[in-house]
């Protein structure tokens, strides 16, 4: 079967207008990719930002930690300091005690 030159024409503008189609589609797609492509990397950017923040918040952390450790230590010197002055003081409280019973027989003799 022969085709017309008519019927050929139309098929060739068919063709034409599916590839003008497709063309804007192409130009679409490809401006949408460069979209992406732009937002990709400003999401990269910004996970940099937040992967640079977290490292400096755990730094941040450890720097905390190792503070905490330290006052825990100083407050567990300080309160071993404490019982012992305490305990001192209870012994010289004592003695004092003895001291002034001993004035007071003293007195009472003399």
């Amino acid at each position: 079967m022969e085709l017309s030159y008519e019927q050929l024409f139309d098929i060739s503008e068919k063709i034409h207008s599916s590839y003008r189609k497709l063309k804007k589609v192409h130009a679409s797609l490809k401006l949408e990719f460069i979209n992406l492509e732009k937002e990709h990397e400003t999401l990269r950017k910004e996970h940099c930002t937040v992967d640079s923040d977290y490292m400096e918040l755990l730094d941040e952390f450890d720097s905390l930690n190792a503070k905490h450790e330290n006052l825990n230590s100083e407050h567990e010197t300080l309160l071993k300091k404490y019982f012992d002055l305490s305990s001192e003081h209870d012994t010289l409280k004592s003695l004092y005690v003895e001291l002034e019973t001993a004035f007071k027989e003293l007195d009472t003799i003399a």
